[in-house]
């Protein structure tokens, strides 16, 4: 089903008195059967009359009163097993009704209600009514609970309780009324009326039932599916009927894509009804919006979404709306898996990349669902959000190269056979693969599905000292969580200057791993984590090779490489963008913040002396720097580091645009590390406080290499550094604050820096260089 968020504005759930435990109708009863006959369906009044008859088993001992759910609908009269009982109640959505004796666990009864009126409807889910049309979609986005059968008939509308259908609906002559299963029979009265009679052989849910109703044409097709020939009904208003061959012509692939990965089509007919609104996986019925059948294949993958909920969400069915991942999450992962078959792996995997960078940069902020959740509790406000859908998408994806392809779609089968008709919880999910794979699979969903956020995989060193061994190190971080989990597992890919690659296995527990390969055939130019993006953790990631001088944009990773070298031939530029707080500076420095959100690695195949620039991004807002860019009077300043054998230092940069937005540009190409930071107003701006500040402050100091030095004086000032005789070994060419000297080639010993206004000394700072 495809989403739209809206505010929770309802809450129907039944109380005990007693203890304040919430209590449904389906604890208390099964229901086996529906018979749900709509005797009037009048369009112009926008109002249905009705007979449902429910066949039900009770499922505890002294059962007194039968629990059923109906919104907004009139109650006219109730029989239980044939007699009529008066002294039912119908208040909001509860329909309780008294039994002569009770009942005990086991005992089958009948319940026959009939009722009437306008039934309800949201924006988005509930019974709806369209010009000539009337239809229903199963599930409301704001009603909570969502579940929407009890919005034309009454039933126990929960995800858990299964029944098989009959649908019954008389309209008048040249109207259409279409339901999922097989037609029965299509009976004219003679006097201006069609009966049609549906039925639904295999249980499920009450929001999978459906009627649509109107003026319809019917296209109809056959699919020689793997165990037999299934029919295809695809009904459309007379004005679209043309249009349904171009719209679904991928259809038979996308059937054969989904049976050969995920087993037979478990359902009677393969079906899609055009409606106004909404697009909604009805078994064998599927709701599909009239704008959509045009001809072309641009709401390709809606359709090809709501198809596969006939596997995921209605053979097999999420056990409660807090993981609605089981349904949407797999639905949201098959609308772009298809695209690898038909279009190719490139379009897929820039599909899933496209979907990491969404949720990444705004899943926690009010654009998505405002925080982080577990795949598994999801608040109901936000069910159809980004969590379910797009996070867990992602997680499939990571739980698909995790374990292989052949093994995951073989789990997939096993898992729909398994709880075939059931519904299925993140921890039946879990076990069924497990079982299928033959692997433990718990450090896997305690770290991608139970826990809030996603875990991020940084490269902290990789070292060739010993020959014939590369020792790669990596860094396990948390983005929205502080869980470290177990049984990480990520690709690494070794380069060599001819850029021919290597590919190893990198599994580790825990915050930290260290391994070492003693079987690749070079030593490497660089390393490069998930080349292939199989794993969807915190990171993006771009590559591209540069033929010639220019500027690639690497978006996903918010950086420009710019390479100038005349000489520019096959150089190969990985920007890596990890969503995760860089390691501190340490010891702290007081005024001096770090970004606690995100930091780059760059890598690559070119020479040291390549001539360009790297453009780091920053901005204020777009979910980026809004916590470490504060004001105007803050002072942004880029960090740089080798690995993480190296203490991070300030590096010169140009900035590009003001102070809430545009790049720190280096002024090379350089392998590692890079960070935002801001010096704060009370050490670079004019505050309050009354306090003197030194007008020039000097970090580190000592430093093996680069000193950096910040400026609090507004005016023609300049720093030079002279060394104990009296020599000047540094004159800064630049006025702008920080200024930084390289003495990475000056001898070990103390220096003077003078920071000089109009020729005068107004500060100075004795400086350590050692080593």
């Amino acid at each position: 089903m495809k989403r739209l968020l809206f505010l929770c504005v309802v809450l129907n759930i039944f109380i005990d008195a007693l203890g304040g435990q919430v209590v449904t109708p389906g604890d208390s009863i099964h229901v086996n059967h529906y018979n749900i006959n709509l005797t009037y369906i009048d369009i112009p009044a926008q109002e249905i009359s009705a007979i449902t008859t429910l066949t039900c088993t009770s499922l505890v001992d002294n059962l007194t009163v039968i629990p059923l759910e109906l919104m907004e609908l009139t109650v006219d009269s109730v029989f239980v097993d044939g007699d009529k009982v008066m002294s039912y109640t119908h208040e909001g959505t509860e329909l309780n009704i008294p039994v002569a004796e009770p009942f005990t666990s086991g005992t089958d009864f009948q319940v026959t209600v009939y009722y009437q009126g306008h039934p309800f409807h949201e924006n988005w889910g509930g019974f709806h009514w369209s010009g000539d049309y009337a239809f229903n979609l199963g599930v409301g986005f704001v009603s909570q609970p969502h579940n929407l059968g009890k919005a034309w008939f009454p039933c126990v509308d929960d995800f858990t309780d299964r029944a098989t259908y009959d649908v019954i609906a008389t309209v008048g002559e040249g109207l259409t009324a279409t339901s999922g299963g097989v037609l029965l029979s299509k009976t004219n009265d003679g006097k201006g009326n069609v009966t049609w009679h549906w039925q639904i052989q295999h249980p499920m849910p009450t929001y999978l039932a459906c009627i649509a109703v109107g003026q319809y044409e019917l296209y109809s097709d056959t699919y020689q599916g793997m165990e037999r020939d299934i029919p295809v009904e695809i009904y459309a208003r007379p004005s679209e009927i043309d249009n349904v061959p171009g719209s679904f012509i991928h259809l038979h692939e996308v059937m054969d894509l989904f049976e050969e990965k995920f087993g037979p089509y478990p359902w009677h007919k393969i079906g899609y009804t055009g409606t106004a609104t909404g697009a909604m996986e009805h078994v064998g019925n599927i709701a599909y919006p009239h704008f959509a059948i045009n001809g072309g294949l641009n709401y390709e993958s809606l359709w090809v979404h709501e198809l596969s909920h006939m596997w995921f969400g209605d053979k097999v069915t999420c056990h409660e709306a807090e993981e609605m991942w089981v349904n949407e999450g797999w639905g949201k992962y098959c609308e772009n898996y298809y695209t690898e078959e038909l279009y190719g792996h490139d379009v897929y995997i820039g599909q899933m990349n496209d979907i990491n960078k969404t949720i990444l940069q705004t899943i926690h902020t009010s654009a998505g669902d405002g925080g982080y959740y577990a795949l598994d509790a999801v608040p109901q406000d936000i069910t159809y959000g980004l969590t379910s859908y797009e996070k867990g998408a992602l997680v499939i994806h990571t739980l698909r190269n995790h374990l292989g392809d052949e093994v995951f779609f073989e789990a997939a089968k096993h898992y729909l056979n398994t709880l075939a008709y059931h519904d299925a919880t993140s921890e039946q999910l879990r076990d069924a693969f497990a079982e299928s794979a033959g692997v433990d699979l718990d450090g896997f969903f305690d770290n991608w599905v139970f826990q809030p956020g996603r875990p991020g995989y940084v490269l902290e060193t990789v070292d060739t000292s010993v020959p014939g061994e590369v020792t790669v190190e990596l860094k396990q971080k948390g983005k929205g969580r502080t869980f470290l989990g177990n049984g990480n597992r990520i690709e690494v890919a070794f380069y060599d200057n001819a850029m021919n690659r290597e590919v190893r296995i990198f599994e580790f527990d825990g915050e930290w791993g260290s391994m070492t390969y003693d079987d690749i055939p070079f030593e490497p130019e660089a390393v490069v984590l998930d080349p292939d993006h199989k794993t969807m953790e915190a990171t993006t990631v771009e590559n591209a090779i540069f033929k010639s001088p220019g500027t690639i944009n690497f978006t996903d990773a918010f950086v420009k490489a710019e390479v100038t070298d005349p000489a520019a031939d096959s150089i190969l530029v990985y920007a890596s963008h990890y969503w995760v707080a860089p390691d501190p500076v340490d010891p702290p420095l007081e005024g001096l913040t770090f970004s606690d959100y995100r930091y780059w690695h760059i890598d690559g195949i070119f020479p040291e002396t390549t001539e360009g620039k790297l453009h780091f991004f920053y901005s204020k807002a777009g979910n980026l720097d809004e916590n470490l860019i504060l004001s105007s009077a803050d002072s942004l300043v880029l960090f740089y580091r080798k690995d993480a054998t190296e203490a991070w230092s300030p590096i010169p940069f140009t900035q590009f645009g003001p102070w809430s937005v545009g790049y720190l540009i280096t002024d090379e190409i350089k392998k590692g590390d890079y960070t935002l930071a801001v010096w704060d107003e009370a050490y670079v701006g004019i505050g309050e406080s009354k306090e003197e500040k030194p007008q020039m402050l000097v970090y580190p100091n000592p430093s093996e290499d680069q000193f950096t030095f910040i400026i609090h004086h507004q005016g023609n000032v300049a720093v030079n550094v002279y060394s104990i005789d009296g020599k000047k070994v540094f004159a800064s060419s630049s006025q702008n604050s920080p200024i930084v000297w390289d003495a990475s080639s000056i001898a070990a010993g103390t220096y003077t820096a003078r920071l000089v206004l109009d020729g005068n000394t107004i500060a100075t700072e004795t400086l350590i260089k050692s080593r």
